[in-house]
């Protein structure tokens, strides 16, 4: 049997790849740029929600706490289903590679860590428009929860490919992710939280590490 290869190169991708294969401006030259875009983003919708259309501190801190297992959730499922999807259509292939398939294929290249802006701002406006239709005025709460998860997501990401902090919860991150792309892309979706691999049963246990950590060595 063949043997599956998980990755081509820990170094950058190269330039006629990123020619043939990524969508133009979809990835990112600075990671810091997420972070001055959306940090303020969220700092003017807690400002907006608690001062502005003085939304309860109580439901300000509901709709903001209940947006986090949400993102969760969505996180883990978008990257199962949609980020490792295999469509037949050619640009929807190239849509995939653009977004996530080339950072499993160039895991160390720092410009596919992080999500590009032409995917990122989109996404904002449309779950601000689906979470305003079924909210109301309390979106502006919500979205404030969801967006700081998603930064956290961004950072922590970023962090878990490029940092070896001497924290063991940390540890546990990285090394989850770490096997995600190295022993099993199938398996080990979720990042913010383990939860959703346990409950759908896409964590990899000792057995299977030890398996394919076998077939690496092969």
């Amino acid at each position: 049997m063949e043997k599956k290869k998980m990755f081509i190169s820990k170094k950058d991708m190269p330039a006629s790849e990123l020619k043939k294969n990524v969508l133009s401006n979809v990835y990112l030259t600075n990671y810091k740029v997420p972070f001055f875009i959306y940090a303020p983003i969220v700092m003017a919708m807690i400002v907006y929600a608690l001062f502005f259309i003085q939304t309860p501190l109580s439901l300000f801190l509901a709709y903001f706490l209940i947006a986090i297992p949400l993102w969760t959730i969505f996180e883990y499922l978008s990257h199962r289903y949609v980020l490792h999807a295999k469509p037949k259509s050619a640009f929807w292939q190239k849509v995939v590679y653009s977004v996530h398939k080339g950072h499993h294929d160039y895991p160390n290249d720092k410009r596919f860590m992080l999500v590009g802006l032409n995917i990122s701002i989109p996404a904002l406006f449309i779950f601000y428009g689906l979470s305003y239709a079924v909210l109301g005025s309390l979106c502006h709460s919500f979205m404030a929860g969801w967006v700081a998860t998603y930064l956290f997501y961004d950072w922590l990401h970023y962090a878990v490919h490029n940092y070896n902090f001497n924290n063991k919860y940390y540890k546990i991150y990285q090394r989850h992710h770490i096997e995600h792309h190295f022993l099993d892309s199938d398996k080990n979706f979720g990042f913010i939280t383990l939860l959703w691999d346990e409950v759908f049963k896409t964590r990899l246990n000792k057995d299977e590490k030890l398996e394919k950590m076998r077939e690496v060595k092969r």
